[in-house]
């Protein structure tokens, strides 16, 4: 510390000494008389005492005038006698000497002292002013003054609008939402961007940023001064307007703002672009939301995954950003996108229920998103489509299709009945030889074919729909009236199955085809054909006269299985048969 102040008395001398040597040069310099330095007489009388320099003058040499060598320089004061401009340092700040003052000048509340100007003034100067003070200035207004000291008001929180002002207190606090400084007199208004929450702001940064989410206008009171407006984002501290954006162009005539992005809504004060989803599918949120919009009736939310047109996925349930129609074929419910279920279809846009336009024709069918009550044919007799049909339906075995315009256009299916069977959709009558005596039958074998001895017509439903005719037989299956055919040798009664049933007889009878009883043979003739048993026809004896021969004649002319008479009678009367016995080729014949 000695070091210092040892130092900064040598710049001192040294300056006093270049100062000396100035004011020796100068022109007010008296002559030299027999007085010492200091003192001054205008006496020739070598008795006379000299007296000292007046104060606030010196004398280098002694003088011979009361003016001595001239006046105490600027900044410091010269006592009685003072042999130097530079007598004594003026002292301190809160003192100041001008030219010629006898002693320390105390500075005056609401001035301030000023450095005495030095022809040879060099950067030492600021370090030793102080102690050379050489005149002093009324306070500015911004300023106040005590002690030769000049304070910013601003400095203690405080502004000053008048000049000579002495305390910290200066005219008033400085308000909050303003701040004050040295070169304004008055408060300003804290930048766009700040706040000043409270009173004695001493710069531009005023209390600092106004807070995210929020912007401040010139002159704010706090980091909240206004909220972001809806639909738009404040992400960066220190927003100056309601555009809440620092993307400006240099004059800031023109803001970008950062607007809520597709999928999120951002109300009031929000601090991001994805303040908040918009929450669900039955919900949508454009660019710039302030707040969700409920999808709208007969519509469906799409987003960044779910576009227009398809069917929406999970990934953007909760961000979703618009809405669209819905499609024919489709309907839509709490902003989801159905197909219209298979047995439905939608005719127009904007359906809203799961029934759509309402359900599908009978005889077509309508798969998942049909837009036509006719989407598709129902296809062929094979299947059917009753109203609703979501897919043909295949007509059950013994079943068949109906209704329609016609076998592609099918409504229901009913039981085959009786007398029929049905295979692919399709009716057909039991053929003939067959019988079908229950319903629901399915091929063409029915229940089986008509009764042995009997036939069957198409469609019949009894296996014996009628006998086949005396003189024919019939096996199993047969189908007109003409049965298996006839019998030769044999009779058959209606109804036979078995052609050999009944044999003719003997030799008196005979059974041509398609006997129905045997034939007695005519007097006068013989029976052929076939076996003793079996004759099928007769032959007329030609030897025979009239009257058949008696004994070994007759033997000799004709067979002995001719029919004679043992008596005679006529020609065209035959023998008496029983009816019991009528068939029996051993009955032994007697006249009628």
């Amino acid at each position: 510390m000695k070091r210092s102040r040892n130092a900064l008395y040598l710049l001192v001398s040294l300056r006093l000494a270049n100062l000396r040597t100035i004011t020796a040069s100068s022109p007010k310099a008296t002559s030299i008389s027999r007085c010492k330095p200091g003192q001054y007489t205008n006496s020739t009388d070598p008795n006379t005492l000299c007296s000292p320099c007046p104060a606030g003058r010196y004398g280098m040499t002694g003088t011979s005038t009361s003016d001595c060598t001239g006046p105490c320089a600027a900044g410091y004061y010269c006592p009685i006698g003072s042999t130097s401009p530079h007598q004594e340092p003026c002292g301190g700040i809160e003192y100041y000497c001008e030219e010629g003052t006898p002693k320390q000048q105390k500075v005056p509340d609401g001035y301030y002292s000023l450095p005495m100007v030095s022809p040879a003034s060099t950067i030492l100067d600021d370090k030793i002013s102080e102690m050379y003070r050489a005149s002093i200035k009324l306070c500015e207004k911004g300023y106040w003054c005590k002690s030769g000291k000049r304070y910013s008001c601003s400095e203690y929180g405080t502004y000053g609008i008048f000049t000579g002002l002495s305390r910290s207190t200066c005219t008033a606090p400085c308000p909050k939402g303003k701040y004050c400084i040295p070169t304004s007199p008055i408060p300003i208004l804290c930048p766009a961007g700040t706040y000043g929450n409270e009173k004695g702001n001493q710069n531009p940064q005023c209390s600092g940023n106004c807070s995210k989410g929020f912007y401040c206008p010139e002159g704010s009171t706090k980091p909240t001064e206004f909220p972001c407006p809806p639909g738009i984002a404040g992400e960066e501290e220190g927003l100056r307007d309601s555009t809440c954006s620092l993307n400006c162009d240099l004059t800031r005539s023109h803001c970008i703002p950062k607007v809520c992005m597709e999928g999120y809504y951002c109300p009031s004060n929000s601090t991001s672009q994805k303040q908040i989803e918009c929450g669900e599918a039955g919900k949508y949120c454009p660019r710039g939301s302030s707040n969700y919009t409920n999808v709208s009736s007969g519509h469906y939310s799409i987003g960044v995954a779910s576009i227009k047109g398809s069917y929406q996925v999970q990934d953007d349930v909760t961000t979703r950003s618009g809405q669209a129609i819905c499609e024919k074929g489709t309907y839509c419910m709490k902003g989801t996108r159905y197909a219209c279920t298979a047995g439905t279809y939608g005719a127009t846009e904007g359906l809203s229920t799961a029934t759509c336009s309402g359900f599908c024709k009978a005889g077509w069918y309508c798969p998942q998103q049909s837009i036509r009550a006719t989407q598709r044919i129902c296809g062929s007799s094979k299947v059917y489509c009753p109203v609703g049909s979501s897919s043909p339906v295949k007509v059950s075995i013994g079943y068949y299709s109906i209704g329609g315009n016609g076998p592609s256009t099918r409504t229901n299916q009913a039981n085959c009945p009786p007398g029929s069977y049905c295979t692919d959709g399709v009716r057909y009558l039991c053929p003939a030889g067959t019988y079908g005596s229950s319903s629901g039958l399915s091929t063409r074998e029915c229940d089986g074919p008509a009764e042995p001895g009997h036939y069957t017509i198409e469609g019949s439903t009894s296996s014996k729909y009628a006998p086949c005719p005396a003189g024919r037989y019939g096996i199993a299956g047969m189908k007109d009236p003409l049965c298996m055919g006839q019998t030769v040798g044999h009779w058959t009664p209606p109804g036979s199955s078995d052609p050999d049933a009944n044999e003719c007889g003997g030799d008196m009878c005979y059974c041509p085809e398609g006997s129905i009883t045997p034939q007695n043979v005519s007097v006068g003739f013989y029976s052929v054909g076939g076996t003793v048993t079996t004759r099928t026809g007769q032959q007329r004896c030609n030897s025979y006269q009239r009257t058949p021969p008696l004994g070994p004649k007759m033997v000799e002319l004709c067979p002995s299985s001719t029919r004679t008479n043992e008596t005679e009678v006529p020609l065209d009367v035959d023998y008496y048969i029983e009816p019991t016995q009528q068939y029996r080729y051993n009955y032994t014949y007697r006249k009628q």
